[in-house]
């Protein structure tokens, strides 16, 4: 569920940004007038979305992970989980490497399906959890 709400909130700021220019026309223009700039809002409701998909995604995560990993290993499975996430967030600059070549809306439109694709995957695996934490 958590992923599922991560992609809404990379959906709300897809639809917010759409007609921005790419980041090349955006330098030759010397910056954005008026009449394209965007609400404070929409990055407002992006970030109380992100916190609400983070409320599902790591308490649970760190629960699973305690429960599921052997008594001697618990302290080095939480901190491969901790590293997991660090990597994902280092991850986000592949989304200005894609701004230099596509528009800004599309961008946030990959990172949603990325999250969705995320979201399936793990709700493919949920039977096969179950079982490992039984």
């Amino acid at each position: 569920m958590g992923m599922g709400i991560a992609a809404l909130a990379f959906v709300v700021m897809a639809f917010g940004s759409v007609g921005l220019p790419v980041l090349s026309d955006l330098e030759a223009q010397g910056g954005l007038d008026a009449s394209l700039k965007v609400t404070p809002w929409l990055l407002f409701a992006t970030y109380f979305i992100l916190t609400v998909a983070e409320l599902f995604i790591s308490p649970l995560g760190i629960s699973f992970v305690s429960k599921v990993a052997p008594a001697h290993m618990q302290g080095l499975m939480q901190g491969g989980w901790l590293t997991a996430t660090a990597v994902g967030n280092f991850s986000l600059f592949l989304g200005a490497m894609m701004y230099d070549n596509i528009s800004i809306s599309i961008t946030w439109g990959v990172f949603a399906l990325v999250c969705f694709l995320s979201m399936f995957v793990m709700l493919a695996m949920v039977k096969w959890l179950e079982r490992i934490a039984k």
